[in-house]
Parts: C-alpha cells; structure tokens; sequence
C-alpha cells in the first residue's frame, strides 16, 4: 500500500506573511513617530518597541524621584525633577519657560546612557547658559545627572567606558566650580526681623523669628547645626554653648 504526505495548507503561509505585514507596520509606524520628533536612532527604536534597555536614564532619575517622595524628602525630590526636566527639553529642543519646567511632561523623549557624554554636557552647559540659567543652577542639573549616573554604574546598567564624570581621562567632563553670591542684611533689616510683631495662633513664624537671630548671633550658626542643638549644650556657669561641629563638603 503506497501512502503519501499530505500537504501543509497554504492558509499557514497566508498567516506567516499576515505576521510579518503586521510586524512590519508596527516597525513603520515607530520610525514614523521618531522622525516625526526629529530624534531617530536604532537606539531609540528598540527602546520604542520594547526591544532595548529599559533603564533609560528617565527610569533611573523617576526611580530616584519615587524613592525620595515616599520618604518625605520632597525638596530633594523637586531637585531632581528639575534636573530631568532640564535634560528632556536640552533632548527635544524645545525649552520650557523657567516657570513651567516643573510641570514638562516629555514622557517620549527617553535619554540612553550612551548620550550622556563629555560633549554633551559641554552642549548642554551652553544651551541652558542661553536659556537664563545662571552657572550654579547648571552644576546642580549636571550634579544630579552625575548622581544618576553613578546609580546606573552600580546597577551594572551603564558601561564604565560610557562615563563621562571620571578625573583625569582624556574625555571626561569636569563640572565647573561656582563662586557664591556675597548677600547680607543690613543693620535697620534685622532690626525690623528681630522686632517683628508675632500673633499668639502664629507658632511656626514664632520659631522662624527666634531660629534666625538666634543663627545670627551664633555668627551664621549653619541651620542644619542649630536644630541638632540640645539643652545638654548649654553650659549655665559660663553662659555659653558647646556644640559638636558638623562639616558639610561638596564633591565636584
């Protein structure tokens, strides 16, 4: 008895092209959006369509800024949004007004690691220079970025060759240090401070109108240090008070 083979339907073959075609449109139209925005990379496009690294320098500063809202540092938290905002609308092109950078919502322009390079953060110091941001403003967005940075680092997420804020290699990038403004008061100022007029329900200006002469008189006793005061500092028989000192040093 002879049998034979019987032959794949050629509804399998249809199905097959049907897939491709489908895949190939979704493919179309993610290049379409990129070019659309003027930002297309292979990068970026694995990244569009959930092929590439998902660590993106927008999930590492949102993981930061999560981490830091749940635990109530919200000034911090602010601190680095405003970092990543920066970064988005330096991405773009497209700034935002300083009064609403807080509100950018760029969710798709995602920064790689790869781009975060020496040339540009020298691209991105000029931009925001022409953009009225003043020089220390501009060490505290590359700060921030140099701190998230060194978070992908240790994730293993960001290759060693890619970083940029390493001394003394031949394309690093060196944040400039910023003089601080000299800003005082003046004698007839803290006079109007000190005999300032507080209402008995208005605890919390009650304690910022004693914190701050209290501060002043300590010789610009740092605040940090004052609110670690304790009475076991004050010693009654010579009038006076000890305290550890508490050094703050930044690290550029």
């Amino acid at each position: 008895m002879i049998g034979f083979v019987c032959p794949k339907p050629k509804t399998h073959n249809w199905l097959k092209f049907a897939g491709v075609e489908a895949s190939s449109q979704v493919i179309f139209n993610a290049v379409k959006q990129l070019c659309k925005l003027n930002a297309f990379s292979f990068e970026r496009l694995n990244i569009l369509l959930g092929k590439g690294n998902q660590q993106t320098v927008n999930a590492i500063f949102e993981s930061k800024i999560k981490e830091l809202t749940d635990t109530d540092k919200l000034g911090t938290a602010e601190y680095y949004q405003g970092s990543l905002n920066a970064f988005i609308c330096f991405k773009c092109g497209k700034w935002c007004e300083r009064k609403e950078m807080q509100k950018c919502d760029k969710k798709g322009f995602a920064l790689t690691f790869q781009e975060v390079s020496a040339e540009q953060m020298q691209r991105f110091e000029q931009e925001v220079l022409a953009h009225g941001y003043s020089r220390t403003t501009i060490g505290m967005r590359v700060r921030a970025m140099r701190t998230i940075c060194n978070m992908a680092l240790n994730k293993g997420v960001m290759r060693p060759s890619d970083y940029c804020f390493k001394k003394g290699t031949q394309n690093s990038y060196v944040i400039k240090k910023t003089s601080s403004r000299r800003m005082a008061l003046n004698l007839d100022e803290i006079k109007v401070i000190a005999g300032a007029s507080i209402g008995k329900n208005e605890n919390s200006h009650r304690i910022s109108s004693d914190l701050f002469p209290l501060s002043l008189w300590a010789n610009g006793l740092n605040f940090a240090d004052l609110v670690r005061l304790k009475w076991s500092d004050y010693n009654r028989k010579v009038n006076d008070i000890t305290f550890p000192f508490f050094l703050y040093q930044r690290r550029d």
